[in-house]
């Protein structure tokens, strides 16, 4: 399962860094991987009119390789000579082995619909539940390739789409709704306390469904942001008060852990600030004896020291 998801993950980002012989690429990996690209006539359709099921424990699979399918066949004429015998043959391999209609595009309405089924995986627990020693934590298989499918419909459709579509209506409304769960629980804990029968709360499945779709901004916002560095501030200022003082004992850990990452994906919108928010979340971690994960802690060094060495007119005073 693991091998086949890593294949998905590599397509998807040969897919994205849109290759010159991409198509051959891809009909390779077929060769090698035969259930990897594998598709049927009727899964655009399928995915459509079917809404996810809770029970399963993983992503469908037909999604996300109509929607790979989708990307390629939209996108076709860039690596593809038009009116060329060869490229006709491709196309009609990618036909054949993978199962990629030639008339298979990536529209907003079909991406609207990918968004639909990717985001009901997040209050799949079984799916997105993280290995808390990872490297990717609080990401895991299924969730990172949710993420690659995010990256790959944004690379596609544009930063507009990503973030009046993708982000402000679908991503957004996750975040909305944990955080008035969250509102709800401490109250109950709040009027608990008071009533000497509190007890804290754990952490829930919309947490981790949080923390996954914080990680999603945070990619999705750091694809473009370099030219568009002003219409991602409303996400770096969300995503960044998350880990401020004020926040750091009712804010779950796998949430903090998200958002730190979010901050350094979406620094170029404010860097001095990014530095200071994520300096005095690693003062406050450190200080109340919370272990940083390996692998966050590497990523605040390199930041950091990435950080000391851009202009000065871009630190100004911290």
């Amino acid at each position: 399962k693991v091998d086949k998801q890593r294949a998905m993950v590599l397509c998807y980002d040969m897919v994205s860094l849109k290759l010159t012989h991409l198509p051959l690429f891809l009909l390779s990996v077929q060769g090698v991987w035969p259930q990897v690209l594998i598709n049927n006539e009727n899964s655009l359709r399928m995915t459509r009119n079917r809404r996810f099921s809770n029970t399963q424990n993983e992503i469908p699979a037909d999604t996300l390789m109509t929607l790979l399918g989708a990307v390629v066949m939209t996108m076709r004429d860039t690596y593809l000579p038009p009116n060329d015998p060869g490229s006709e043959r491709i196309t009609e391999g990618l036909s054949r082995f993978c199962g990629w209609s030639s008339q298979l595009t990536l529209t907003h309405d079909s991406a609207g619909q990918f968004c639909q089924t990717l985001v009901s995986c997040l209050s799949n627990l079984s799916i997105i539940l993280p290995q808390p020693n990872a490297d990717s934590y609080p990401l895991n298989e299924n969730t990172l390739v949710m993420l690659k499918c995010f990256e790959l419909m944004t690379c596609t459709l544009g930063w507009e789409w990503a973030n009046n579509i993708l982000i402000r209506q679908h991503l957004w409304k996750v975040l909305q709704d944990w955080s008035i769960q969250k509102s709800k629980q401490q109250q109950q804990q709040l009027e608990g306390a008071v009533g000497g029968s509190g007890s804290g709360v754990n952490t829930s499945s919309s947490d981790y469904s949080a923390a996954c779709t914080i990680r999603f901004i945070g990619t999705i916002g750091c694809i473009v942001t370099g030219s568009k560095p002003d219409t991602a501030k409303p996400l770096f200022n969300a995503v960044s008060a998350l880990i401020s003082e004020e926040k750091i004992h009712t804010v779950p850990w796998c949430v903090q852990v998200a958002a730190v990452m979010a901050t350094m994906d979406l620094s170029i919108v404010d860097l001095r600030g990014a530095f200071t928010s994520i300096r005095c979340w690693e003062t406050q971690t450190r200080t109340h004896s919370r272990h940083i994960p390996p692998s966050l802690d590497s990523k605040i060094k390199t930041f950091r020291s990435w950080f000391f060495k851009q202009p000065m007119s871009q630190l100004m005073c911290v």
